[in-house]
């Protein structure tokens, strides 16, 4: 129950979630959450050529300000009027900035300095619109690098709890799933046909097909073909009598449908005696179903009244 219990709840990546969680109060969370908003606008804005420069901005400050936010959460916090410059040699010095970095080429590497230096403001204003916007792509992607730990922090314990979440809905559609079955199983009246043997009145020679593909469970295939006359029946042995309240019906699909009908059909305990249960004169496509008051019988016999061919692909017999 225990190892049930952590796999449903996450205990362990909760606990670690909850230690690691990044939140309102945490070293470094108001410039977090102002830069992550702020991050949001820099696509939009560079998209459009008259906000480039507007975005280049943004860009620069939206990356001061998380590398900020990661020098205090590493508990190395800077006062605000240090020196971009200073700051960016501290964040070199962090774990996190290693895989941050390796990303980017020495020419990118010296962007990103240059903006985050005391004068990249001025940096900004002296590049060529081509280079501009490999400024703005550098600092973007920077600026991503860097929110991506501390978004990752803040939103862990959330992420755990989705994940319970979809673990116990998947837990419990399964337990859905696996009690309709059961339920179905214990209930669901067998097929008294399925398996037993069928005579039929006299097969088609160019359409020979073993009768018992009547009651063979597959619906979708010819069970049987007769010659064309009229009267011609097709009768199911069910081996004893049985107490039957349902037949059901399934049409040949890929032609001639229509040579099914009017069909009639007989049950008999005794091979000799048969009464009607049902005549069937409205055409159908796929099956239909017979339901009746229970009775005893051995023999389901159906007998086609229409001087045609008959054929039908299943019966089932309930």
């Amino acid at each position: 129950m225990g190892a049930f219990s952590r796999y449903l709840w996450l205990d362990a990546r909760m606990s670690e979630a909850v230690h690691t969680l990044y939140r309102a109060g945490s070293p470094g969370w108001d410039d977090f959450l102002f830069a992550r908003a702020a991050a949001r606008d820099i696509q939009s804005l560079g998209d459009s050529g008259e906000g480039l420069y507007s975005a280049v901005l943004l860009a620069k400050a939206v990356a001061d300000l998380l590398v900020r936010a990661h020098l205090a959460y590493a508990g190395a916090a800077v006062a605000p009027d240090t020196a971009g410059s200073v700051c960016w040699s501290r964040l070199l010095e962090l774990p996190i900035a290693s895989p941050v970095v390796s990303e980017f080429s020495r020419d990118q590497l010296e962007i990103i300095a240059s903006v985050l230096s005391d004068e990249g403001t001025r940096y900004l204003t002296q590049q060529p619109l081509r280079r501009l916007r490999l400024v703005l792509s550098t600092m973007r992607d920077f600026a991503q690098g860097l929110l991506e730990p501390l978004e990752t922090k803040a939103t862990a314990v959330k992420k755990v709890r989705t994940q319970r979440w979809l673990r116990i809905s998947a837990l419990t559609l399964t337990a859905v799933i696996g009690a309709s079955l059961l339920w179905k199983k214990a209930f669901e009246r067998p097929n008294l046909a399925f398996g037993k043997t069928v005579t039929i009145s006299q097969s088609d020679t160019q359409w020979v097909k073993d009768p018992r593909g009547l009651v063979d469970g597959n619906r979708n295939e010819l069970g049987f073909h007769t010659i064309s006359a009229a009267n011609q029946t097709a009768t199911i042995d069910l081996g004893s009598p049985q107490h039957i309240s349902r037949v059901a019906v399934y049409n040949r699909t890929e032609c001639c449908q229509d040579r099914a009908v009017p069909l009639r059909i007989d049950i008999s305990e005794d091979g000799k005696s048969y009464r009607t249960i049902v005549t069937r004169n409205e055409p159908f496509q796929v099956s239909f179903t017979s339901d009746f008051p229970k009775a005893k019988a051995r023999y389901v016999r159906l007998t086609n009244l229409k001087a045609t061919y008959f054929h039908l692909n299943e019966v089932e017999v309930y």
